[in-house]
């Protein structure tokens, strides 16, 4: 495959690489960038068909089967926000169709999150406990953010997407085979998880709106921090799921 080099911050090519830096930028166009060394051998072992390119500072080698762009180290430095120093994946985001009404399928996660790292973390947990299906709702960060990325350690693949609707316009359907972590709940040490469930996650900080009729789980604790944060709650609560549906 060729290679071309870009140097100049002007070029159209790079312009449109720093973009994909905001998820506004990732809507845009499709696509996403994968940072690591260990991450873009994953995604290239595994998810071959999603890769569309290279990026490469020079000195980096060249993957002869791909198309790639060799990088001033001025302007890679400015790409490879992690700091990695190692080829970056360019690769297309998979189509993600909007959510019909279905009862859930084990356990699915309605997702609120806006922390794009959170959301990284969370889907990592995911896969940890056997969760591949996310409902995005409109507060959602998205999964293909370069801190989501990072944090779901390039997991982000490996799970299935739905786009769904504002956590306030959320369907009494819905609501009725849903879960939710709420500081006042259910405790979550007693608590029997049905073997099919949506879990809705809120917004940190604000959490769910108070008026949504779902039932609430609490997760116990000394209480001497005002809350977990979003990514250690729902990974306590996928845990405790798995433990209790794998012992049946």
């Amino acid at each position: 495959m060729s290679l071309k080099q870009i140097t100049s911050p002007q070029n159209p090519l790079f312009t449109e690489l720093k973009k994909l830096l905001s998820s506004k930028g990732i809507h845009k166009q499709g696509r996403f960038l994968v940072f690591g060394e260990k991450f873009v051998n994953e995604t290239l072992r595994d998810f071959s068909s999603s890769v569309e390119s290279l990026v490469l500072s020079p000195g980096m080698t060249q993957q002869k089967s791909l198309p790639s762009l060799e990088l001033s180290k001025e302007l890679f430095a400015e790409l490879d926000v992690f700091g990695t120093n190692s080829p970056i994946l360019v690769c297309r985001v998979p189509a993600i169709a909007t959510m019909q009404f279905h009862k859930p399928d084990g356990l699915e996660l309605l997702i609120a999150i806006s922390d794009p790292s959170n959301l990284g973390t969370i889907i990592r947990s995911s896969i940890s406990f056997g969760v591949r299906k996310m409902i995005l709702l409109k507060e959602s960060a998205s999964p293909f953010h370069p801190k989501a990325v990072r944090a779901s350690a390039g997991n982000i693949l490996k799970i299935q997407y739905e786009l769904g609707p504002s956590i306030q316009s959320l369907d009494a359907e819905i609501l009725k085979h849903s879960l939710a972590l709420d500081l006042n709940g259910e405790n979550l040490a007693g608590f029997t998880w049905p073997q099919h469930s949506f879990l809705l996650l809120g917004e940190e900080g604000r959490g769910i709106p108070q008026d949504l009729n779902v039932r609430k789980i609490e997760i116990p604790t000394n209480q001497e921090v005002e809350s977990l944060n979003a990514a250690t709650a729902v990974s306590i609560a996928m845990y405790s799921r798995y433990i209790q549906i794998n012992k049946k």
